[in-house]
C-alpha cells in the first residue's frame, strides 16, 4: 500500500506471487493493492477457492486497471474510504466509523485516532473497542502504534514530537465512546432517483464498468450533480399524487386469497421541449420511501389512443398518406380478419381526421395504419424515441413482435414508459424535432472539473410545418364539442392533448403539450386490473390539474405558424379541394406539397339500370332509368385495402352501349273480329285512380291498397262492391 501513488492498479510483483501461489495451491498470498481491495468491496465478490477463486483475482486485476483510467489516484483513496468496512453489523465508510468509535466527525479526528481507523481496515471486528475479550485492547494498541510508525516512515508524520504525542495517546488508551448509528435509507424524489440512474447508466457506458463500479463512484466520489429539476415544478407534481381521492384498493384477488395489487398508482413526468430538460416526474402515489420503482421511467405500459399522433397521423402526413382533411368511412370494417371497435360500437360515418382525433375513433385509425404500414409507424416511434417496438424481422420466427394494424390504437407488445411518451410529444411540440430526454446538465468533480455531460441526441423526425398541422388537430380533443380531453383546457394558453384507454380500462393516459411544456401521465395497477371508481380519465384529471397551475402567471401563448403553409377551400363532404358545385365547404391548412385532390363534383345524373351507365335516348324504352346522384367521393375508401370500401359514389362517365337505337314497335292485328281471346286477361294499374280488369268470359281479381284508390271488377253482367275505410275492395 505504501506504493500505491505509483502503481497503476496491480502489484506486478505480488500479483506474480498469488498466481504462483494459486497455481500451487497457497492462497495466503493475495497481492492486493487499495485499488483491488477497492473493487473487491465494491463487486462483494471474495471467492478464493480452486479456479473460480483465479479468475475472481484475474478478474479484479482487469477492474483494478479499468478504475485507475477512470479516476485519479484521490478520487480512488476518497471512494476506497467512503466504502469501506468499519465494524458493527452493517457500517461502512470512515465517516460513519469515527460516529460509531468517537461519536465524532471523521474531519474531527486527531492523529492517533485516525491511525486507529486506517488500522482496522482488514479486520475491524477483531480490533472492536467494544468487545468483551480481554485482549481486544492490546490489539488495538498494538495494531495502531504499527500503523503510526509507518506513517512516520513513510513521512506522513512530519515531526518527533508528534508522533510522539500520538503513542502516548494509544498507550493512555484512546477516547473510544460507542455512538449507534443508524444507516438510514435516504428517501429523495423520483426526479432525484431518475438523475442518479442516468449519471449510473452513463458511467457504467462510458467507462466500460460493471454497475457496483459504477454506483459507488457516483455515490462515493464527492461529485456534484447539477439536476434539471424545476423545484416549483416537482413540488406541484408531487403534492397532487399524494392526494387520496386518487388512491383506491385493488379488487382483484389471487389464489391464495390476497390483493393483486395494494392500491391504484400513477406516473407523470414533465418535460420543456425545447430543451430536453426533465422538468419533474412522479413514480407513484402516495407517500414515497426509499428508492423505490419509478414508474415515470421505470414502467413500461399499453399506450391505447395517446399512440395515435405519433404512430399514425404524425407518420401519415409526412408520408403524404393523408392530409389534415382526409375523411374515412367510420364503419365497421374488417381488415382481412382484423375487426376493430370503436368505443361503446359507435360509428360516425364519413368523418375527416381532426373529428377522428376529437373523438378518438379507432377504425379510421386503422385504416391509417393500413395505408402507412406498420413497419414505416415502427420506424416513426423509434425515432421519436421509442425504444420498445419490435419488427417481425427483428424476433424469432412465433415470438411477438409489434409490426401488426393493432399498433395503430396501441397494440404494443411491451408498452411504452410516461418518460417515453413524454418526449415523443415533445418533438412535436418542439417543431418535429425530437431532443433526448436528460436529468442533469453537467457532473462535476471535488476539483471542480466537469467529469460528465448528458449525451442529448437530436433529430428531425416530421418537418417544422407538419408538426404545426399536428399540433392544431391535436387541439381538437380540447376545444371540440364532445372532445375527449375539453377539461384539460388552460385559458390564455392553446393545449393540445390526446387521451388514451386500454382494454377493460385496465391503463389510462393523458399525453400533450403548451407552447411551455410537454407532459405525459399514466393510471393504472402495477398488476393491471379494471380502474373503476372514476368518472372522469383519472390521468387526465391528474394532468389538468398540474399544467393548469404551472402555467398560471406564464404569458398567453399560441403556437407559432411556420412559413410554408398554405391554406384552402375544401369541400366538407369528401375532403377534397372545393370547386364550384361543392354545398358545405370550410378552410383547412395544408404543406404546399401536399394537398388533396379536386373534388370530383355533386349533382344528379340518369343511370340505366341495366348497364349501370349513363342512359342513352333509348334506354327507358327497355329498361328503368333512375334518377342518381353524384358527388361526394371519399378517395380512400377507394383503395379496396379493407372491407367494405367505396362509401360514396362519384360521377359515371361511360355511356350505355347496350340501348343505342329505338324499340321497333308492333304491327297492328288485321282480324277485327278476334278481339280478345277467352283465355287472355288485360290489367291495367294506375294509383290514386281507378283500376279495371276486363276478361271476355270470367272474372279475375285485382287489388290495388291505398288510401283513395278503387280496384273494379267486370264479368258479364254480374258486378259487386265491398266497401273500406283507407282502401276499398270491389270483388265480384
Amino acid at each position: 500500500m505504501k506504493d500505491f501513488m505509483n502503481m497503476v492498479g496491480v502489484d506486478l510483483k505480488r500479483t506474480a506471487g498469488a498466481i504462483i501461489g494459486k497455481v500451487f495451491g497457497n492462497g495466503s498470498y493475495g497481492g492486493s493493492t487499495i485499488t483491488q481491495q477497492l473493487v473487491k468491496n465494491l463487486t462483494g465478490d471474495k471467492d478464493t477457492q480452486g479456479m473460480a477463486g483465479i479468475l475472481r483475482k484475474v478478474k479484479e486485476w482487469a477492474k483494478a486497471f479499468q478504475v485507475e483510467r477512470m479516476i485519479s489516484k484521490e478520487q480512488i483513496l476518497e471512494l476506497y474510504l467512503n466504502i469501506l468496512f468499519v465494524g458493527s453489523s452493517n457500517l461502512h465508510g470512515v465517516e460513519l466509523g469515527a460516529e460509531y468509535y468517537f461519536n465524532k466527525s471523521a474531519k474531527d479526528l486527531d492523529l492517533a485516532e485516525c491511525a486507529f481507523m486506517a488500522g482496522i481496515n482488514s479486520s475491524p471486528n477483531a480490533y472492536d473497542p467494544f468487545s468483551t475479550e480481554p485482549e481486544a485492547i492490546e490489539k488495538i494498541k498494538k495494531r495502531t502504534k504499527t500503523v503510526l510508525a509507518k506513517m512516520k516512515e513513510l513521512g506522513a508524520i512530519e515531526s518527533q514530537e508528534e508522533y510522539d504525542a500520538a503513542v502516548a495517546k494509544v498507550d493512555a488508551g484512546l477516547p473510544f465512546q460507542k455512538n449507534e448509528v443508524v444507516v438510514s435509507s435516504s428517501s429523495y424524489s423520483y426526479h432525484t432517483d431518475a438523475v442518479l440512474e442516468q449519471v449510473i447508466n452513463q458511467v457504467m457506458e462510458e467507462r466500460d464498468i460493471s454497475r457496483e463500479l459504477a454506483e459507488n463512484y457516483v455515490f462515493s466520489s464527492g461529485l456534484t450533480i447539477y439536476s434539471t429539476v424545476d423545484a416549483n415544478i416537482q413540488t406541484r407534481v408531487e403534492q397532487e399524487t399524494l392526494q387520496s381521492k386518487y388512491i383506491k384498493s385493488g379488487r382483484q384477488k389471487n389464489d391464495d386469497g390476497s390483493l393483486k395489487n395494494e392500491h391504484t398508482q400513477a406516473a407523470m413526468v414533465i418535460i420543456d421541449h425545447k430543451t430536453g430538460n426533465v422538468l419533474a416526474v412522479s413514480g407513484g402515489l402516495g407517500q414515497k420511501t426509499g428508492r423505490n420503482l419509478n414508474r415515470g421511467t421505470q414502467s413500461f405500459r399499453q399506450p391505447g389512443s395517446s399512440i395515435k399522433p405519433i404512430a399514425d397521423i404524425s407518420p401519415a402526413l409526412q408520408e403524404k398518406v393523408i392530409t389534415a382533411s382526409t375523411v374515412y368511412n367510420d364503419v365497421l370494417t374488417d381488415f382481412n380478419g382484423y375487426k376493430p371497435h370503436n368505443s361503446g360500437d359507435s360509428y360516425s360515418g364519413l368523418i375527416n381526421i381532426r373529428q377522428i382525433i376529437a373523438y378518438s375513433k379507432n377504425v379510421p385509425e386503422v385504416k391509417i395504419m393500413r395505408e402507412l404500414t406498420p413497419t414505416k409507424s415502427i420506424d416513426y416511434l423509434r425515432n421519436f424515441g421509442v425504444s420498445t417496438l419490435k419488427k417481425a424481422s427483428e424476433v424469432e420466427k412465433g415470438k411477438e413482435n409489434d409490426e401488426h394494424l393493432s399498433l395503430a390504437i396501441g397494440g404494443v407488445t411491451n408498452g411504452i414508459s410516461p418518460l417515453e411518451m413524454a418526449a415523443a410529444y415533445a418533438a412535436i411540440a418542439n417543431d418535429g424535432e425530437y431532443i433526448e430526454p436528460t436529468f442533469y446538465t453537467k457532473v462535476v468533480d471535488s476539483n471542480g472539473n466537469t467529469v460528465l455531460t448528458p449525451n442529448q441526441e437530436k433529430r428531425r423526425v416530421i418537418s417544422e410545418q407538419n408538426a404545426y398541422i399536428v399540433k392544431t388537430i391535436m387541439q381538437e380533443p380540447v376545444r371540440t364539442a364532445g372532445g375527449t380531453a375539453t377539461f384539460c383546457a388552460i385559458s390564455g394558453m392553446d393545449v393540445a392533448a390526446k387521451t388514451g384507454t386500454t382494454d377493460e380500462d385496465k391503463d389510462r393516459w393523458l399525453c400533450g403539450f403548451t407552447p411551455y411544456y410537454a407532459a405525459a401521465c399514466w393510471f393504472g395497477y402495477d398488476d393491471p386490473e379494471p380502474i373503476v371508481g372514476f368518472g372522469t380519465n383519472p390521468a387526465g384529471l391528474i394532468w389538468d390539474a398540474v399544467m393548469t397551475d404551472i402555467h398560471k402567471g406564464l404569458p398567453s401563448a399560441k403556437f407559432t405558424e411556420p412559413s410554408g403553409i398554405v391554406t384552402q377551400t375544401v369541400c366538407k363532404a369528401t375532403g377534397c379541394l372545393a370547386n364550384s358545385g361543392c354545398g358545405a365547404t370550410y378552410r383547412e391548412i395544408f404543406t404546399a406539397d401536399n394537398l388533396p385532390e379536386k373534388c370530383e363534383g355533386h349533382g344528379s345524373q340518369k343511370i340505366c339500370s341495366q348497364s349501370g351507365k349513363v342512359a342513352t335516348q333509348f334506354c327507358s324504352e327497355y329498361c328503368e332509368v333512375k334518377d342518381s346522384p353524384y358527388g361526394g367521393v371519399v378517395p380512400k375508401e377507394r383503395l379496396k385495402l379493407w372491407t367494405p370500401s367505396g362509401a360514396s359514389t362519384g360521377k359515371i362517365e361511360e355511356v350505355c352501349d347496350i340501348h343505342t337505337k329505338a324499340k321497333e314497335t308492333e304491327k297492328p292485328n288485321e282480324n277485327p273480329t278476334n278481339t280478345t281471346k277467352p283465355t287472355e286477361n288485360t290489367n291495367t294499374v294506375t294509383n290514386g285512380t281507378n283500376n279495371t280488369n276486363t276478361s271476355g268470359s270470367t272474372g279475375n281479381t285485382g287489388n290495388v291498397n291505398g288510401q283513395g284508390q278503387q280496384n273494379t271488377t267486370t264479368s258479364g253482367n254480374t258486378s259487386n262492391t265491398t266497401p273500406g275505410t283507407d282502401t276499398e275492395n270491389k270483388t265480384p
